[in-house]
């Protein structure tokens, strides 16, 4: 049996600390639920509405604990879908008489096969991806905390792209859009002056994929080598990203603050 599922989940959220003053909202966003990714394996974006320090203490509670409990209802649900989308379709063998609960379930039976049926309409009409990986690496004449600073402070950022920066919360879990939304995604992971881990997109890549990208800094000395690592990036758009790196991110950064790079 092919068993083929895809779910976009979106989901609200409200609540407030124990010393809280007002109710706090957000939105929960499951964009990859289907039967290539395990319920460890989905992404689970959590948002606020709401600013402030109890909006986003909040937010990292839902991130952190509520993220555990719905991947844990997943898997269930998951477990739970398999067993009754294919009961009654395994027929018996020779040996074996024919099972009386699929007499009985022949309308169950068809939902499921209705079910299954639109499930595999629906894959057919995706694409699948061939991605690439890049690495580079780009020298730049200054130390790493001030390169860290052009690539993680909002102004600095908004300098060398030249342009509004409405989002760029530069913490782990934090979103971040460029130059008009063309450029978005999130930080995973963040160390001071060494490495900066994001969950990276184009706004024309296909919905719901993101290429993984790691920036690490090393001191040459007073220099900086910042190495490139990013992995998914679409076959179709290798050449655009490597090239938009250096025409969107690091060329503007040496024009602007003056560091003397040579890409190589």
């Amino acid at each position: 049996m092919i068993f083929f599922y895809e779910w976009h989940i979106k989901l609200s959220w409200e609540g407030s600390l124990t010393d809280g003053e007002t109710d706090i909202k957000g939105t929960i966003e499951i964009p990859n639920l289907s039967e290539e990714h395990s319920a460890e394996e989905v992404d689970i974006d959590v948002s606020v509405k709401d600013k402030g320090d109890d909006a986003y203490k909040l937010k990292e509670m839902v991130r952190l604990t509520g993220s555990k409990i719905i991947r844990k209802q997943l898997a269930i649900y998951i477990s739970d879908l398999r067993e009754e989308f294919s009961k009654g379709m395994i027929l018996p063998s020779k040996n074996n008489k024919p099972n009386s609960d699929k007499i009985k379930t022949n309308e169950k039976e068809n939902v499921a096969k209705k079910v299954l049926s639109q499930s595999v309409e629906s894959k057919t009409t995706g694409v699948k991806i061939t991605t690439k990986k890049l690495t580079s690496k780009v020298d730049f004449q200054c130390p790493p905390p001030l390169l860290y600073r052009s690539l993680t402070e909002k102004e600095m950022v908004q300098a060398f792209t030249q342009g509004a920066v409405n989002e760029y919360n530069c913490e782990k879990g934090g979103k971040f859009s460029l130059y008009g939304n063309s450029i978005s995604g999130e930080f995973v992971d963040l160390v001071l002056n060494e490495k900066i881990k994001m969950r990276w997109r184009l706004k024309d890549w296909p919905p719901a994929h993101y290429s993984e990208v790691t920036l690490v800094l090393e001191d040459r000395d007073g220099s900086t080598q910042l190495n490139l690592t990013q992995s998914g990036i679409p076959s179709s758009d290798f050449d655009r990203t490597k090239d938009g790196w250096r025409n969107f991110y690091w060329d503007r950064i040496r024009q602007i603050f003056g560091f003397d790079a040579k890409l190589f």
